[in-house]
């Protein structure tokens, strides 16, 4: 749950800290949002079933409101072998960017707290896809103690724990490294050299629209959904009752009844 990535705090620091009512300020705000939801569809699409369903191809990001014809022909302008996740991102630090030198954005360390706020988003979408690229095994609650016992029998411990503690051999299931090299000088060069190259800021199709929903495919559409709500937000079978104090208030204080037997036993030894 936590790697889902909810766009709530980063739009909040948005709103508030971008200024501007006109139309360029608008949307550059709604821009940023729009982005950072295209990144995490493009994520999903590619770990997701059911998100591959609804958009199959980049054309369907377009046909559904996430990515204009403009910004889809600038991201495939980019060649590369690898994904290409970073260049909505830098789509996003550009207009963060242009709305600090516009001076929408007056405060240095908020900016870089959106800065922060981006990167950690980023960060948690992307954790998605490396756990689907690396697949962890699910927790079992049960301890299979006689299996145990013939796996390290049949397996050999020796071989098993060799794999386990050394993940960057030439195994199967070992990180590929000699890949990572390769992409990250290649994700690398692309950044650097695609430095002020972005799309043209421009209005979306949902421009007009005050609760926007992207379009879904035939078979998606007609797949109920399952919203986020209380679990007592729909009760209905309560008795109304008028509101009082707890009865604590309303009881006598015990220490006030022994301060009252006290005082009554130092009067009467007194007067004796």
């Amino acid at each position: 749950m936590e790697h889902l990535a909810w766009v709530d705090t980063p739009a909040l620091l948005i709103a508030t800290h971008i200024d501007g009512n006109d139309s360029k300020s608008v949307m550059l705000r709604r821009n940023i949002i729009r982005y950072m939801v295209l990144l995490q569809a493009m994520v999903f699409r590619n770990i997701s079933v059911v998100v591959n369903k609804r958009f199959p191809t980049m054309e369907h990001l377009v046909e559904a409101g996430l990515m204009t014809q403009n910004e889809l022909e600038v991201y495939d302008s980019i060649v590369m072998p690898q994904l290409k996740y970073w260049v909505i991102m830098s789509w996003i630090l550009g207009l963060l960017r242009e709305a600090k030198n516009k001076n929408l954005i007056k405060d240095s360390i908020i900016y870089t707290q959106i800065l922060e706020k981006m990167m950690d988003f980023r960060g948690t979408v992307l954790k998605l896809s490396i756990y689907d690229w690396i697949p962890i095994p699910l927790v079992d609650m049960f301890l299979p103690i006689m299996t145990i016992i013939e796996f390290m029998l049949y397996m050999g411990l020796a071989k098993v724990a060799e794999v386990m503690l050394n993940p960057f051999g030439n195994d199967d299931e070992d990180f590929e490294c000699n890949w990572l090299i390769d992409r990250n000088l290649q994700v690398g060069r692309a950044i650097v050299d695609s430095y002020c190259k972005f799309p043209i800021l421009e209005k979306d199709v949902f421009w007009d629209e005050p609760i926007p929903e992207p379009l879904y495919t035939a078979e998606t559409a007609a797949r109920p959904h399952n919203p986020m709500v209380g679990s007592c937000n729909q009760l209905d079978d309560f008795e109304a009752s008028l509101l009082q104090p707890h009865k604590d208030k309303i009881m006598p204080s015990k220490n006030k009844t022994n301060e009252n037997v006290i005082g009554k036993l130092f009067i009467i030894i007194v007067l004796n």
